[in-house]
């Protein structure tokens, strides 16, 4: 999928049959910038689709279709970055876990 759309992963990885047993996603590149999210951390957990979702992965901007930049691909489906929140504190400069 990722070539269709002129992206590949910047940081982490993305969905693949090990990440569909728990809740994960990987953010596009402007998700991820709106959420401060520059690196992927082990346990680090954003609001999507409804669930907490552990973050896989961050893409580079998509070349080919810039509505992948804005997004947040959950497996197994994709949601809005409107519905994305955050489960740390980052305001106080808190990363969650690591």
């Amino acid at each position: 999928m990722l070539p269709t759309v002129g992206t590949s992963v910047a940081e982490g990885s993305f969905l693949n049959a090990a990440t569909a047993q728990e809740p994960v996603c990987v953010l596009g590149a402007a998700a991820a910038q709106r959420l401060g999210i520059d690196q992927v951390y082990s346990g680090e957990r954003i609001w999507a689709d409804n669930m907490w979702c552990f973050v896989a992965g961050i893409l580079n901007p998509a070349v080919l279709t810039p509505d992948i930049d804005a997004s947040v691909l959950v497996e197994p489906k994709e949601c809005v970055i409107a519905t994305a929140g955050r489960s740390d504190d980052r305001r106080n400069g808190e990363r969650g876990h690591r």
